[in-house]
């Protein structure tokens, strides 16, 4: 039990004995209309207290649905989607199979060389999660946020802010979209990850600001926006989370098979969407 419940604890119980001392004194003394108002104090303080005892727990009563198949994928499609881009990384399916180079990676950068980089196979990089989801809200998508990190100094090396222009190609040539949609990206979307310490905070913002522009700016609402925790360092998952935990803001994490040898993704990634409407409970359960 932390401090500052004991605290209010003690307030409270301090605050209905002089009530009921104040009570007890007016009827004795005949002053009856003190005596109402005063057992009216009485009892909003314990409608008061008994909320306070019942937020100690919430239980936040979790539905979780699999989207893996098309019937349920337009079911629960939603009109606004944000994914995160983790920095690239691809699997070897091979033995001999040697990673790119630095120089590599930048040139199919600059050249938007998805397919040298093997981003049309969603078995082959990190990168599968975020079509995945993409994929599974096209029916109704329109407005699609890219989550990026950056780094103030990165000395040289690659962030998944870099890799963005190649991964819109794929978006673009690959995913075939029933209707416009608009993709929300760049450097105002990207999470500093030079100090760790900071990372769960901004992504918590940005999530926030996101749901505030998807309402304001484009008419979406809580329940018509998800947000996929998938990609991104787990930091930045906590984040996010924190970020949709009220009423009508759902998260979105993908499942997978996994290869039992390597632990690399084998195939057959699905979402899993995760509701939860949470209420406050007297039980500690």
């Amino acid at each position: 039990m932390n401090t500052s419940y004991i605290f209010i604890n003690t307030v409270m119980k301090a605050l209905f004995g002089i009530f009921s001392s104040i009570f007890v004194n007016s009827i004795l003394s005949g002053n009856i209309q003190w005596g109402l108002i005063i057992g009216v104090i009485i009892t909003l303080l314990f409608i008061i207290y008994d909320i306070f005892r019942s937020m100690r727990s919430i239980n936040p009563n979790i539905k979780v649905s699999l989207l893996n198949d098309e019937v349920t994928q337009k079911e629960e499609a939603r009109r606004g989607l944000v994914v995160f881009l983790s920095l690239f990384k691809k699997f070897p399916k091979e033995k001999n199979n040697a990673p790119f180079s630095i120089e590599e990676l930048k040139k199919c950068i600059q050249e938007k060389d998805y397919k040298k980089l093997c981003i049309d196979d969603i078995s082959a990089t990190n990168f599968g999660p975020a079509i995945v989801a993409i994929n599974a809200h096209k029916s109704k998508l329109e407005k699609l946020w890219i989550i990026t990190t950056k780094a103030t100094n990165p000395g040289g090396e690659l962030t998944s802010l870099d890799y963005l222009p190649v991964f819109e190609e794929y978006i673009k040539k690959e995913i075939h979209f029933p209707h416009k949609i608009k993709i929300l990206s760049g450097p105002k979307y990207s999470v500093d990850t030079t100090d760790s310490s900071q990372v769960t905070i901004n992504t918590y913002k940005k999530i926030k600001d996101i749901y505030k522009q998807a309402s304001k700016e484009y008419k979406i609402k809580r329940k018509e926006l998800i947000v996929d925790v998938t990609g991104g360092f787990t930091y930045m998952s906590v984040g996010a989370t924190l970020a949709c935990l009220a009423k009508d803001q759902d998260v979105e994490a993908l499942g997978s098979k996994y290869n039992p040898k390597t632990g690399n993704p084998a195939g057959g990634l699905y979402p899993l969407l995760i509701k939860y409407a949470p209420r406050f409970s007297k039980s500690e359960d």
